[in-house]
Parts: C-alpha cells; sequence; structure tokens
C-alpha cells in the first residue's frame, strides 16, 4: 500500500479525518490514513466537532513511531524502482 500511494511523511502529521476515513475496515478499500491509525502508527491529538459533524486531528504519537515511519518511507523510496 505504501508503494502504490506516495505519501510524504509530514503530510500525516497532523491530518484531519473524519469518521467516515477511521470507521473504514474494508482491507481492500482501507485508506493508508485509517489503516496507520488502526494499527497505532497515528493517534488522535484532537477532536473538533461543529454543525457538520466531527473531524479528528491525527499524529504520531512518539519518537519511536516516527522514526519507524521515517525509516519504513526512507526504505521504500530507496527501492521503488525494485
Amino acid at each position: 500500500m505504501l508503494k502504490t500511494q506516495n505519501y510524504y511523511l509530514p503530510e500525516l502529521e497532523n491530518f484531519i479525518a473524519n469518521e467516515e476515513i477511521l470507521d473504514t475496515f474494508d482491507v481492500d478499500k482501507i485508506e493508508l490514513v485509517a489503516l496507520l491509525w488502526q494499527t497505532g502508527y497515528l493517534t488522535i491529538t484532537e477532536k473538533i466537532e461543529d454543525v457538520f459533524g466531527v473531524e479528528y486531528t491525527l499524529g504520531i504519537p512518539n519518537k519511536e513511531i516516527s522514526i519507524s515511519l521515517n525509516s519504513l518511507f526512507v526504505y521504500l523510496s530507496d527501492n521503488s524502482n525494485n
């Protein structure tokens, strides 16, 4: 999934997601952000409620996960020609 979808790690920090994205469980149609949230690589840092519904700000929960994600993205970009 990471190889087919081009994501830039800073884009994942402070990502705004709605309930529809986070409630996705169909593995064939799941967005990368939802998968990273469900597996603990992203966490909810803020809940935003307004008349249109609820949105959540997502972020990387700690330094260890940030390092892990950075390493994974670097590895995938270095091996993208394979």
